[in-house]
């Protein structure tokens, strides 16, 4: 298993992150139990927010809080001088209660509700990314009632595919957000919403897609906007603002091969800049928005095994306390990870399947994955599950969330109790 952030193993196996190891924070917090490293996110955050300037146009870097968000997570990146996307109004209002300077957030969403809208009027959502003419229409009718303005950009789709999972691909033509940049009805919407005063039309949003790992698909994506830009200012249209989403691939496992961010930052904003000096286009700001790329290689799950089971076919299964309900990913997107039995060594090495506890055939964390010879009561880390787990959890079986904890410099800090019995049945009447 590669080893990300401030994780290391002594002699005798154990591992720690964060000056903290597994066993201690087993013996605090119980498992399964989410484990990011503090460090790292700052880190994360700090290297985006470096890498994409430029001194002629604003590089804004908003984080895709839909990937991990607690409080906790958006003060850091709050404190990080971050801009926040966020997707309904849970997000929303989560990054109000961290007390987020609110002017740095972006609401998405293909089917915001006029509770949702009114909501973000009210805690004054700094941009509203449009998705579609129902939602102009809902937003313009209560900013009118309000007497307010807000600034927004609308989500369009442009067309680009990309080599990635179909669940993941979102600018195909058949995509169920934004509106098709090539329709000849998105002139005619993007006029609608460039002449109604309750609208800052700052410019266009686009997203590809995500866990991308090649970089031609991002700079044919900024291409497409800016020449759809140029054909937007022959119709009187001028925008000083462009949303190229994010989208940006990680190691999940050996196979994977990621961009190098430093690099490629650098010459995606060089790109962007210089393609609009050579359109004669006059922007202020460019916007991305990473979510898995901040925090997924921070994050990691610890789980306890229960036993191990050799089937009559040879395959090997290593049981742990969790499964699909904290990372549904190998379900959904038969996404891969590695891991490692993180409180000691042992000379032997086996092939196991990973599996949950759920009552599903499908609770498979790992189909295959090489690990020292495992014991009841073994402590098994799996790597790189800090985006999209926690997020995406669930009551599957009735099993409680884990907790989630913060690691750095030899402290660890709770950020979300571990969900009880009596917090499972509290909605039931």
């Amino acid at each position: 298993m590669k080893f990300h952030g401030t994780m290391t193993q002594d002699k005798d196996g154990l591992v720690s992150i964060g000056g903290v190891d597994v066993q201690t924070l087993k013996e605090t917090y119980g498992t399964p139990l989410y484990i990011y490293d503090e460090k790292m996110l700052e880190d994360n955050a700090m290297m985006f927010k470096n890498s994409f300037k430029h001194d002629a146009i604003q590089g804004i870097v908003a984080y895709a809080s839909k990937a991990f968000l607690t409080l906790a997570m958006a003060r850091l990146i709050n404190d990080a001088g971050l801009s926040i996307d966020v997707a309904s109004e849970g997000e929303l209002y989560t990054v109000y209660k961290a007390g987020f300077d609110m002017s740095r957030v972006y609401f998405h969403g293909n089917n915001k509700t006029p509770h949702e809208l009114a909501l973000a009027i009210e805690l004054k959502c700094g941009h509203i990314i449009l998705d579609n003419e129902h939602e102009v229409d809902l937003l313009s009718d209560l900013l009118s009632e309000q007497s307010k303005q807000m600034n927004v950009y609308l989500r369009v789709n442009p067309g680009i595919d990309v080599l990635t999972h179909d669940y993941i691909k979102t600018s195909k033509l058949d995509s169920k957000f934004g509106v098709g940049l090539e329709e000849a009805s998105t002139i005619d919407l993007i006029k609608k919403i460039y002449e109604n005063d309750n609208f800052n039309f700052k410019g266009l949003h686009a997203h590809i897609g995500s866990q991308i790992h090649q970089e031609e698909p991002f700079f044919e994506n900024v291409s497409t906007l800016l020449k759809y830009y140029k054909t937007l200012e022959t119709h009187g249209i001028h925008f000083s603002g462009i949303n190229i989403g994010g989208g940006f691939g990680i190691y999940y496992t050996k196979d994977d091969k990621p961009i190098d961010l430093k690099v490629f930052l650098k010459n995606l904003i060089d790109y962007l800049v210089s393609n609009a000096k050579y359109l004669d286009l006059k922007l202020d700001e460019v916007i991305i928005e990473p979510g898995r790329s901040m925090v997924s290689n921070a994050g990691s799950t610890l789980y306890t095994v229960g036993s191990t089971k050799l089937t009559p076919s040879g395959k090997e299964y290593i049981f742990i306390d969790g499964g699909m309900s904290d990372n549904p990913r190998v379900a959904l997107y038969q996404a891969e990870y590695e891991a490692i039995i993180a409180n000691r060594n042992n000379t032997e090495y086996k092939s196991y399947a990973i599996a949950g506890k759920l009552c599903e055939s499908g609770d498979i964390l790992s189909h295959d994955t090489l690990l020292n010879e495992a014991s009841p009561d073994d402590l098994l880390l799996m790597s790189s599950t800090g985006a999209y787990t926690y997020s995406m959890s669930s009551n599957y079986n009735r099993l409680t969330r884990p907790a989630v904890v913060f690691v750095k410099e030899g402290q660890s800090r709770l950020v979300v109790k571990r969900q009880t019995l009596d917090d499972l049945i509290g909605w039931d009447l």
